[in-house]
């Protein structure tokens, strides 16, 4: 399900982890210059001797003993993000590129910027897909990367320096989610860039990341965001390894094998014919689709006690923080709906309609890390109870779905399909879909875990971290913890005709609520039992008829 996103080890391992890991001969690296005149003469083939003379300091030497992603291709999804910024079909309809951005707070209001550009020349620049570029081949729709050496990557560029003067503030924060939403990317240069805000209106500084998902999956781009922080202090270990999965299942096995039934069904259709949500406030009309956004407006909810949380999960039987925050933007939402009085209420409770989150779910084992970038993710749609009739019933419905989709091949089936459909696929076709039919679900969530502990960059205090991510839809949640706190941010966009204060407002309480029906209980909260669905039913009376026939079958052969 929705997997929180953390390291689970010390950034130090984590950097060497993502960089040294895919090393190869010297003689299967192309270099920048190859590269530059292969760009220059797409015809011409490159041919090298055994090895390959190196120049440079001792870094481009290291870099070139790394495994190159010189002419490489990008796997389905990181050409289908990376042609947002490369494709004509898609710049010319319009369709902006998905980006990830990290925003980190300092205590610190004027830190010196070399510091930086030095922490993120030795950290960043380690991993190869960080200083390649990308190109578009009209010929076949393909992507490829390209390789930059190090010496060559500008720093300057890639980490820039505002001065905030003391004004800047939260308007200001938005003002530059939307510039970087809606600049082109300089394709002779990688896909990312940093600026540091220092000075700002609260007496602290801001580093402001921004990378195109491109670069990779969101779950191995939120892991070497992390990884940028310095270790921890001595004595400081909040680093644990993933817990191993716990694969029994509460249900009766006739249950097990209609959800996995189902989950192969919906998979194919997921990836065939995603579902599409009604029309609402928090999503953009349809007739506005194309149009260019007029901003992102972005909010934060206050700071959630972890410990809080932690009670509430211990007195709901089998509860997980998961299932705790679903059941807040559950019942967030509805209060939502209720508040701004939105039609798409009733078309939920009356007509069944059903509004669902999309979110990345890590495929990768736990033998695997995600040193490859590339990507090894499924998008999963979880459909929210929004007519729940409390918040413990909101809880529940919630936990029930989470659980079903644990045990379900869904995620895995939607991948493949997925996967050989953007390889298949025209890209004209790709963009007029996208610019046409915008994005199915309302909202976009993710999860990450930062440091447990007051972390910090270059030797800077850091005071707050969150993720987001803009994209061509509505509404995106980003959940993050960081030091004993919880934070939900979210930016929605001005196409949309929503209030993201509101929508602020309505989580704050429902985790209030909550908080009340939950904590006031005496006792554990005992999970209400769950019913046998029909088609279970029927499989169990097939199965009891089949095993009751074979004696009657028996006594007849042998009569």
């Amino acid at each position: 399900m929705l997997e929180a996103v953390t390291l689970n080890e010390v950034p130090s391992v984590a950097r060497q982890r993502f960089s040294l890991v895919q090393n190869n001969d010297i003689e299967d690296v192309e270099t920048a210059t190859e590269v530059a005149t292969r760009r220059r003469n797409p015809s011409i083939l490159l041919h090298r001797v055994a090895s390959v003379k190196v120049t440079g300091d001792g870094k481009d030497l290291n870099d070139a003993l790394r495994i190159s992603v010189a002419g490489r291709r990008g796997s389905a999804f990181t050409k289908f993000f990376a042609l947002a910024s490369t494709s004509r079909s898609f710049i010319e309809r319009g369709v902006r590129p998905t980006l990830i951005n990290a925003m980190l707070f300092f205590s610190d209001p004027n830190p010196d910027p070399e510091d930086f550009r030095r922490v993120i020349s030795e950290r960043l620049l380690d991993i190869p897909r960080f200083r390649s570029t990308f190109r578009f081949e009209e010929e076949d729709g393909s992507v490829h990367w390209d390789p930059v050496a190090r010496s060559e990557v500008d720093i300057q560029y890639h980490v820039q320096v505002k001065d905030g003067r003391g004004k800047f503030d939260h308007e200001d924060i938005e003002e530059l989610i939307t510039e970087t939403y809606l600049t082109d990317w300089d394709l002779s240069k990688p896909l990312w860039q940093i600026t540091l805000v220092t000075n700002t209106k609260d007496g602290r500084s801001m580093m402001f990341c921004t990378f195109d998902h491109a670069i990779g999956d969101g779950v191995a781009m939120l892991k070497v965001m992390l990884s940028l922080l310095d270790d921890p202090p001595d004595g400081v270990n909040t680093f644990q390894k993933p817990r191993r999965k716990n694969k029994h299942s509460s249900m009766r096995f006739s249950s097990q094998i209609v959800n996995f039934c189902a989950g192969v069904r919906d998979g194919i259709r997921g990836a065939l014919a995603p579902p599409s949500d009604p029309p609402s406030s928090l999503k953009i009309p349809k007739e506005r689709l194309g149009e260019e956004t007029p901003g992102k407006a972005f909010v934060q909810t206050k700071a959630f006690d972890l410990d809080e949380i932690q009670s509430m999960k211990s007195k709901l039987e089998g509860a997980t923080v998961n299932d705790v925050m679903m059941a807040i933007f559950a019942i967030g939402l509805r209060r939502y709906f209720e508040e701004v009085n939105d039609p798409v209420l009733e078309s939920i409770i009356s007509e069944g309609q059903k509004i669902h989150a999309e979110f990345p779910v890590n495929l990768r084992s736990q033998s695997q890390d995600v040193s490859e970038m590339g990507s090894k993710l499924a998008v999963g749609s979880f459909n929210f109870p929004v007519n729940h009739k409390d918040p413990i019933d909101a809880f529940w419905q919630c936990k029930v779905r989470i659980d079903e989709m644990k045990s379900s091949p869904f995620f895995l089936v939607k991948q493949k399909m997925t996967d050989s459909l953007l390889k298949n696929v025209p890209v004209e076709t790709l963009a007029k879909n996208c610019a046409e039919e915008g994005v199915r679900s309302t909202l976009v969530i993710s999860n990450v875990i930062g440091p447990q502990y007051e972390s910090s960059m270059a030797g800077y205090a850091l005071n707050d971290i969150n993720f987001t991510v803009t994209y061509p839809g509505g509404l995106y949640c980003g959940v993050l913890t960081y030091n004993g706190k919880m934070r939900i941010s979210l930016i929605l966009d001005k196409l949309t005709d929503g209030n993201v204060t509101t929508l602020r407002n309505c989580l704050e309480s429902a985790y209030e609520d909550l908080k009340t029906a939950v904590l006031e209980e005496t006792g554990q909260i005992a999970a209400p039992s769950r019913g046998i669905s029909m088609a279970a039913k029927m499989l169990e009376g097939i199965f009891a008829v089949v095993v009751l026939s074979i004696p009657v079958l028996v006594a007849r052969s042998k009569w």
